[in-house]
């Protein structure tokens, strides 16, 4: 509701570089709260559907590490279209970098 009603009152030219802050602030939350319910519901129903005796759901502080690393990305590829656009080159190296946090984490397990 914030972020609609930020869009619809001021344009980026206009705007103080605290909202636009907020904007993206507001952007990384609502993202995050979509990839972790999805990260836990998708857990739950492929362990619920598994068939191995042992079903183990994914941990919330887990799913909160990765939900928030593929968060990042559509905040930094709407930050970079803002700057000043999105190439093909741009969107290999978010990819690159997501690849590489992610292994990072399931190394760290």
């Amino acid at each position: 509701m914030s972020m609609y009603l930020l869009m619809n009152s001021t344009t980026p030219s206009e705007a103080h570089p605290i909202i636009i802050l907020l904007f993206f602030l507001l952007l990384y939350i609502a993202v995050l709260i979509v990839v972790m319910a999805g990260l836990v519901a998708g857990s739950k129903l492929i362990s619920k559907m598994s068939r191995r005796r042992q079903r183990s759901t994914i941990a919330y502080d887990q799913a909160y590490m990765i939900a928030s690393l593929l968060a990042l990305a559509p905040v930094m590829l709407v930050a970079m279209n803002s700057v000043g656009g999105v190439s093909f080159r741009e969107v290999l190296l978010i990819v690159l970098f997501e690849l590489i946090a992610l292994f990072y984490l399931w190394k760290r397990r």
